[in-house]
């Protein structure tokens, strides 16, 4: 226990939850766990927290990344140690294990959620004499959800990205109050093709066509809410010149475009086709299920199924001819009664996607500026030559708007702030005065307390103008190729 000598906690208390199996949870906090005799048995020395809407270094429009903790606890049995053979949990602390993490303003009264996540490493240590805490790194559900691969879906004719994100999320086994898209959001643009094979690349796919975000609330919820929008639901904060510790603005060195560019399927864009022609096949007497037939085509719908078959002194029958249809599969079910059949013939007619590629453009005003690179967005989406153009407009203006961040820290904030709540800076006479909406946080606890906010202004502290006025229009040219 020397490591824990001399150590305060600051900052609201924090409990964990960490389920073990189905029959344990292991519960310790930051006041500390005490047995009949007033041994100390656990505590949470420190944990930080690492939260954001997504990753814009690595693509403007924004890449899904999952929020992280980082917690150290001790146990007085060294019972979180992964490489403790004799201790309870024994094999048990692997990757995936839930832990809840709840927060107290009142001394431990009362616990509120403050995050839902899943283990991704344990680590322990032995030095002079005792074992040390162990360190436990844990990732929100985003992260499992998103190397989750894409389920297959049934078909669908002008579906909307809303409707496409329901049925994703139904056939992943997710509850209506598990997920929740912002009223905000237009979710409502039709989209031709199911992108991506993992989850997370139908996110990025999505929220990168709509300027949206997709992130995990306190309580596990995963959330689509506008990039650069305040949320429909946030909460609020009011800071002046004596809460804030320092204020800093920089260049995002990412956003260094001379072009924007976006790849489209020309809208409408289908054909009839024959998806299915199997001869050969054989029927036993009963329920028939076919679940190997694949496509290559993208299917938007199913026109028509057509069986052909002969049997023993003809006196088969083919009845309840059902299917589920996907993109790229279909499974085939039948009843046969009375005979075997044989030389079956399977045709499926289905309407297809019939992929015309083009690319829209707009050219920004560089200036004298050197080093600029090409953005491009490929949208895997059907659109009209005018929407297409209309999009890389939003993105010159989207990459504009980007640029308006700055950084605060060494503050009173509380940490009840989450991603896409609203900032108010008033009253500092400088530049920084304004209404902010919280992108990233970094939040730490344990002896020492500190919180720091990444913000993207949202809103002018000063109603007489508008920050735009004085930018040159970044448009040169738009064209369709």
């Amino acid at each position: 226990m020397a490591v824990l000598a001399n150590k305060q906690w600051t900052g609201e208390l924090i409990q964990m939850k960490l389920y073990i199996d189905v029959n344990t949870v292991y519960t310790t906090d930051s006041l500390g766990v005490y047995d009949d005799n007033g041994t100390l048995t656990s505590l949470i020395e420190s944990v930080s927290f690492s939260k954001s809407d997504g990753n814009t270094n690595v693509n403007p429009l924004g890449v899904a990344s999952s929020d992280s903790i980082g917690l150290k606890a001790y146990d007085i049995n060294d019972a979180l140690s992964p490489a403790n053979l004799n201790g309870p949990y024994a094999g048990k602390l692997t990757n995936g294990l839930k832990v809840e993490i709840n927060k107290s303003s009142d001394g431990g009264q009362t616990w509120n959620p403050y995050g839902v996540y899943y283990t991704n490493n344990f680590s322990g240590s032995y030095s002079d004499g005792y074992h040390d805490l162990v360190s436990i790194s844990a990732s929100d559900r985003l992260n499992i959800l998103g190397n989750t691969p894409v389920p297959e879906l049934p078909v669908y004719a002008n579906v909307t990205i809303k409707e496409l994100i329901v049925a994703l999320f139904t056939a992943l086994g997710y509850t209506e109050d598990e997920y929740y898209i912002d009223p905000k959001l237009n979710f409502n643009i039709l989209w031709g093709v199911l992108p991506g094979t993992k989850v997370r690349d139908f996110f990025n796919s999505v929220c990168q066509r709509t300027f949206a975000r997709v992130t995990v609330n306190s309580t596990g919820v995963v959330r689509f809410i506008p990039a650069l929008q305040l949320a429909t639901e946030y909460n609020t904060l009011t800071v002046g010149p004596t809460d804030i510790g320092t204020l800093k603005n920089n260049n995002s060195n990412n956003i260094n475009y001379s072009k924007v560019n976006v790849k489209y399927d020309v809208y409408g864009t289908t054909a009839d086709a024959t998806v299915l022609s199997r001869d050969g096949v054989s029927l036993a007497l009963g329920h028939n299920e076919i679940s190997d037939i694949q496509f290559s085509n993208t299917v938007v719908c199913i026109k028509n199924v057509y069986i052909r078959y002969k049997s023993e002194l003809s006196l088969a029958k083919i009845e309840n001819v059902e299917y589920q249809a996907y993109q790229r599969a279909m499974v085939l079910s039948l009843d046969v009664l009375n005979a075997n059949v044989f030389e079956v013939s399977i045709r499926v007619d289905a309407v297809v996607l019939t992929t015309i590629e083009k690319t829209a453009s707009v050219s920004l005003d560089t200036g004298i500026r050197s080093g600029l690179t090409e953005y491009t967005l490929d949208t895997n989406n059907q659109m009209t030559d005018e929407e297409a153009q209309q999009l890389c407009n939003d993105i010159v203006d989207y990459i504009k708007t980007l640029e308006n961040t700055i950084e605060i820290s060494g503050t009173i904030l509380t940490p009840d702030l989450s991603i896409g709540d609203e900032i108010t800076i008033e009253n500092t006479g400088t530049m920084y005065d304004g209404v902010y909406k919280v992108t990233k946080l970094q939040v730490e606890f344990g002896q020492s307390y500190s919180l720091g906010a990444t913000l993207l202004r949202v809103e002018s502290s000063d109603n007489d103008g508008d920050s735009s006025d004085n930018e040159e229009d970044s448009t040169e040219d738009g064209t369709v190729e």
